[in-house]
C-alpha cells in the first residue's frame, strides 16, 4: 500500500470511527494487516444517488418527495461534519456517487477520505484532491472551508432538480453548473426539470434553484449548511 492509499485509508477509519450520524455512512468494521486494507460498511441496497438518478440497471426514477427527503439528510450529514467537533471537518468530495441509499431511501454520505479540518485563510499549500465537477473555484488556491462543500451541495441539488449527470463531455457546457447556465439563456428554468417524473410544483423548483444558486455563489456570499437545511425544510412545508 502506498504512503497516499495508507493516509486516506486511515482518514476514513479515524473519521467514522468519531463520527455517528444518520445520514453518514456507518463502518462496521476494518482490517489493516498486509498489504491489503478492507473497510466494511453497512450494505446500501438501493445503491447511489448518482446511479439512481441514471435509472441504472433499470431502476425506478426518484420520486420528488424521495428527493427532497435525500437533500435535506445529506445536508443533516453535512452539518453534523462541520459542528460536532471542536474543529469543523470538511468533506471535501461531496458528490451524488457518494450518497449511498438504504433501503428506506435514506441517504448516508460516505467516502470520507479526503476530510480535512478547515484551514481557511492558512498559508500552507494542499494538494487539491475532489471531483472538478463539484469543486468550488478556491479549491484550487487550498482555500479549505466548511464552504468547499455548500458548493458541492448545490450542484447535487441540480443534478436532483433536472436528472442530468454533474459532467458530460458531449453537452454544451461540460459540467452541470455550466451547461444550466448555457440552457438558461433559452429557456425558463421550469422546462429544465428531470421529464422522467410528474412535475414539481413551480412554486417548489424556484426555490429549490434558489437554493442551489445560494451554494454556488462565491464564496463570502455562499451560506453555511445551517442555513441551507432551514431554507430546504421551508421547501418541504
Amino acid at each position: 500500500m502506498d504512503v497516499d492509499t495508507k493516509r486516506l485509508f486511515q482518514s476514513e477509519v479515524e473519521i467514522m470511527s468519531r463520527y455517528c450520524h444518520e445520514n453518514l455512512l456507518k463502518l462496521i468494521a476494518y482490517s489493516a494487516n498486509g498489504s491489503d486494507c478492507c473497510l466494511v460498511y453497512s450494505y446500501m441496497p438501493n445503491g447511489s444517488l448518482e446511479g439512481r438518478l441514471a435509472c441504472e440497471d433499470n431502476s425506478p426514477p426518484l420520486q420528488w418527495n424521495h428527493r427532497l427527503d435525500v437533500a435535506q439528510g445529506v445536508a443533516l450529514g453535512l452539518i453534523h461534519l462541520h459542528t460536532s467537533g471542536e474543529t469543523p471537518l470538511v468533506h471535501r468530495d461531496v458528490k451524488s456517487a457518494n450518497v449511498l441509499l438504504d433501503h428506506n431511501m435514506k441517504p448516508k454520505l460516505g467516502d470520507f477520505g479526503l476530510v480535512r479540518a478547515s484551514v481557511s485563510g492558512n498559508s500552507k499549500t494542499y494538494k487539491v484532491l475532489g471531483t472538478s465537477a463539484y469543486m468550488a473555484p478556491e479549491a484550487f488556491r487550498g482555500d479549505i472551508s466548511v464552504k468547499l462543500d455548500t458548493f458541492s451541495f448545490g450542484v447535487i441539488i441540480l443534478e436532483l432538480l433536472t436528472g442530468l449527470p454533474p459532467y458530460d463531455p458531449e453537452r454544451d457546457g461540460n459540467d452541470l453548473i455550466s451547461h444550466i447556465d448555457d440552457a438558461l439563456d433559452e429557456k425558463d428554468f421550469i422546462q429544465l426539470l428531470d421529464p422522467k417524473i410528474p412535475p414539481l410544483p413551480e412554486n417548489m423548483a424556484t426555490s429549490l434553484h434558489s437554493i442551489a444558486l445560494a451554494c454556488i455563489e462565491e464564496k463570502k456570499k455562499r451560506p453555511f449548511m445551517t442555513q441551507v437545511h432551514q431554507d430546504l425544510l421551508k421547501v418541504d412545508s
